[in-house]
């Protein structure tokens, strides 16, 4: 079989190629957990937030762009994995 015929029989079942999309940076969850976190410690005083570490995570690639990445999928699928 040619590329071709393989990208039309995957257009036929629903399946349409195209650049990932971005993963929303936090979810409604998040966003509505980290608010109710913020109004239960903002009466914390310097002394209560000296004993908190705090830590900062960041992802790096090292190896080709992750965000240019070409999947297939369903249009009620963009954000899956």
């Amino acid at each position: 079989m040619c590329p071709r015929t393989v990208r039309g029989r995957l257009l036929e079942i629903g399946l349409c190629g195209c650049k990932a999309r971005p993963k929303p940076l936090l979810t409604e969850f998040q966003r509505k957990w980290g608010l109710t976190w913020a109004r239960e410690h903002s009466l914390w005083t310097i002394k209560d937030w000296e004993m908190v570490i705090f830590s900062d995570e960041s992802q790096f690639c090292i190896s080709g762009n992750q965000s240019s990445a070409y999947v297939r999928r369903r249009t009620h699928e963009e954000f899956s994995p």
